[in-house]
């Protein structure tokens, strides 16, 4: 209910949402978004962690809306997350990579990224899910970042599949409430990839794939 839920006439569609608990070092833990109805309630629980809104383009008009533009012109499916983090934490979110590419919509607040090359293979790692689960990527694995830059509203950034990035609210001079879309492009989920143009090669001149 609440931040969680969004209405269409009578009809609530609640959207995956959690608070992400996080010291940036052994303690990583996403639990259930209590029920949050006003903007004071919201910041009370962003003493704790990031909330995090999945999948909001199914469930709310406008980034629906970004999300078809965003389709017509890349000609390929997207989505849209929320990320809402209060101010001075050290870290919002841990280093890790995704398996898609993402665009970063800053729309309130500011917000620290660090963007680091991809690190060498982990034996029993996958490359695009470090940083998840019990997987922990290590200062020893990443280099300098790439990229270090302060985002404010207005202002995008892109981060390719497999780059590892954190972020955090502490330095950034605005003691605001700072909130994020990530427009993904999953182009791995559609095996959209060398491999699998590949795979469909093969399987066009009746061959095994594997």
């Amino acid at each position: 209910k609440g931040l969680a839920s969004s209405v269409r006439g009578h009809r609530r569609k609640p959207c995956e949402s959690a608070l992400t608990l996080t010291d940036g070092a052994d303690f990583r833990c996403p639990i259930g978004l209590p029920p949050i109805k006003t903007e004071e309630e919201l910041r009370e629980v962003l003493q704790y962690g990031t909330v995090f809104l999945n999948t909001a383009s199914l469930h709310w008009r406008s980034p629906a809306e970004i999300c078809l533009a965003a389709a017509s012109v890349l000609q390929f499916p997207t989505n849209i997350n929320v990320y809402v983090t209060g101010h001075s934490r050290k870290i919002s979110t841990d280093v890790h990579t995704d398996n898609h590419d993402v665009l970063i919509l800053h729309t309130q607040g500011a917000k620290h990224w660090r963007v680091f090359a991809p690190p060498a293979r982990k034996r029993g790692t996958h490359p695009l899910y470090r940083g998840k689960n019990e997987d922990k990527l290590l200062e020893s694995e990443l280099g300098d970042p790439l990229l270090d830059v302060v985002l404010k509203p207005g202002e995008l950034l892109f981060v390719p599949m497999g780059f590892p990035h954190s972020t955090g609210t502490e330095g950034t001079g605005d003691s605001g409430v700072s909130v994020h879309l990530t427009l993904g492009i999953s182009t791995a989920d559609y095996d959209f990839s060398y491999g699998g143009l590949r795979k469909c090669l093969l399987q066009h001149l009746a061959q095994d794939p594997q």
